[in-house]
């Protein structure tokens, strides 16, 4: 492992040490140093990384580890990246003024200049409470016990609660704490590098803008080659009837079979890939906890020749039984991304039918009019299929590309629906599509969540009570934090259901495994491919322990 460099800057000379003691740029300066040390150290492995996040430090890592970008690579190479040593510099805004330039949510217009002193912020718990009011930024919906001021995030999507992880000259943006970070369009064509969100060989995820409205943004590298293939592997092997690889359904319940809506999917949730996956999305979009209840199942979708979904919104309006008017205290779904697994030979791209077409993202002239395409594909004159594909030459197209993904958001910074969102998947013309999505709530979704009886937001199903003042009682999908440990088994794998090998490993002998389940779940233990032990999660009980061991199997 590579070791951090440090660079300190040294005391003045003739300065008794009771006067930098009482020194207030000195006890900056110094804080600053040994958190940057510590967070140096911590952030070069995945177990260092973890402890940060679970204090609320790892934004910090952006500003001690921030290195030049590099240009996107459509294809991530096969081999590890070398690590590189960490120089760490403390921040010269803990010791003088330094100068931000300041954005709402999500926009690149408006902005507020700001100069900003120690003294401004000393003794604040974040630097939100003082920018916050300056910018006019209110949370709405939150408790007594939960902090009121704006978040701030930098400009790659990182939370940044002190001026020890600010630049000079740095641009930030302010978030209520009840809603999402939501990255700024700027420019089309615009790309930016996130250092902090990378793949499992050390590819750095490259953004780049491709339309202000619907706002949508192309993922380079954001998927190992490896990843693509496990998932399509996992899609295929999925036995149980709500996961396995079937025509595909729409609704909120998942179970309506709908004309327009022509591929197979399945629903990948628990494999190793599909975890490290959907918690690399919530990195992207600045969600600081991974929350398994603020997203759908990760849907793999197969699309074959002619076969397509017309064009339609994420955004659901449906009103039974939960408050999906997001703008308020509602939840719905947020964000979109959309994964590739394979380049597809001819159509297949992802349309957005409010966005004007851009040269470089547009189908390849193919001189093949419309309805010819459509006698070829043995589709229909007349029908949403010649529909779709009109609109697919005439408006903003994303080609699949094998590792690449295309993020767009269903909602505008302040939980409004974007009328703008609406898209479709084109038809494949020739070849095979395996792609994926991913639904990000901005918070418990549908069948999943309650109402907090303080304050009327939409919370977690495991307490709080109906919109006519009932208590709730949870539902078989109440998740569980379940911790596996293996204390003295020797050759033992962990399986989810008895079908999907946890980790695609052994579980070894000391070690934890700690998983995000829900009741009525089954974990199986195997021991030289026989089955020796089953849980069935079924205790209403948030934090749950399971222990293996030569004992509990004789």
């Amino acid at each position: 492992m590579a070791k951090a460099a440090t660079k300190t800057t040294p005391a003045k000379k003739n300065v008794p040490k009771k006067d930098l003691a009482a020194n207030p740029a000195f006890k900056w300066q110094m804080g600053g140093l040994i958190a940057g040390i510590i967070v140096a150290l911590a952030s070069t492995t995945e177990p260092g990384r973890q402890a940060l996040r679970s204090v609320g430090l790892e934004d910090v890592v952006l500003h001690y580890t921030r290195g030049k970008s590099r240009s996107p690579k459509a294809q991530v190479e096969q081999q590890p990246l070398p690590e590189k040593a960490v120089e760490v510099i403390p921040s010269v805004c803990l010791t003088q003024s330094c100068n931000v330039k300041v954005f709402h949510n999500g926009e690149h217009e408006g902005g507020k200049s700001f100069t900003v002193s120690p003294a401004d912020v000393e003794g604040l718990e974040d630097l939100g409470e003082w920018l916050g009011p300056k910018m006019e930024c209110v949370s709405q919906g939150m408790r007594r016990d939960e902090p009121k001021y704006c978040k701030v995030f930098n400009s790659v999507g990182v939370r940044v609660p002190s001026m020890a992880s600010v630049e000079d000259g740095e641009t930030l943006y302010v978030v209520p704490q009840n809603r999402n970070f939501v990255w700024p369009t700027v420019k089309i064509g615009r790309k930016v590098t996130v250092p902090h969100v990378k793949t499992p060989l050390g590819a750095e995820v490259v953004l780049e803008t491709l339309s202000h409205s619907p706002r949508v943004f192309s993922l380079y590298n954001f998927m190992d080659m490896e990843e693509a293939d496990n998932i399509i592997e996992d899609a295929l092997g999925m036995t149980q009837e709500a996961y396995r690889l079937k025509r595909s359904s729409t609704g909120t319940k998942g179970n309506a079979i709908s004309k327009t809506r022509t591929s197979d999917n399945a629903f990948v949730t628990h494999t190793k890939t599909a975890q490290a996956l959907k918690r690399r999305i919530f990195q992207l979009l600045g969600i600081e906890e991974y929350h398994e209840t603020w997203a759908d199942g990760l849907q793999v979708l197969r699309y074959n020749e002619s076969q397509a979904y017309v064009a339609h919104f994420d955004y659901l309006e449906s009103a039974e039984g939960h408050d999906f008017k997001s703008e308020g205290l509602g939840t719905n779904r947020f964000a979109t991304v959309v994964l590739y697994f394979n380049d597809v030979r001819e159509g297949g791209e992802t349309v957005f039918t409010h966005a004007p077409g851009i040269d470089h993202h547009l189908v390849p002239d193919t001189k093949v009019p419309v309805r010819e395409v459509l006698e070829n594909l043995d589709l229909p004159r007349g029908g949403w299929e010649e529909k779709l594909l009109l609109q697919c030459r005439r408006h903003m197209v994303v080609a699949p590309k094998r590792g690449q993904a295309v993020l767009f958001y269903n909602q505008h910074p302040d939980g409004r629906k974007d009328l703008s969102s609406e898209h479709g998947a084109c038809p494949v013309i020739e070849g095979q599509k395996w792609a994926a999505n991913l639904w990000v709530w901005n918070g418990p979704r549908y069948g999943l969540s309650s109402v907090d009886p303080e304050t009327g937001r939409t919370v977690d199903k495991a307490s709080g009570v109906d919109k006519a003042g009932n208590n709730i009682v949870p539902d078989p999908t109440f998740q569980v934090q379940a911790a596996f440990l293996n204390e003295d088994v020797e050759g033992a794998s962990l399986w989810f259901d008895g079908k999907q090998l946890w980790m695609d490993r052994d579980w070894m002998i000391g070690e934890t495994f700690k998983i995000n389940t829900f009741l009525t779940h089954r974990w199986v233990v195997k021991v030289d491919g026989a089955e020796v032990k089953t849980w069935l999660i079924s205790e209403r009980t948030k934090d749950q322990s399971f222990v293996l061991s030569k004992a509990s199997l004789a």
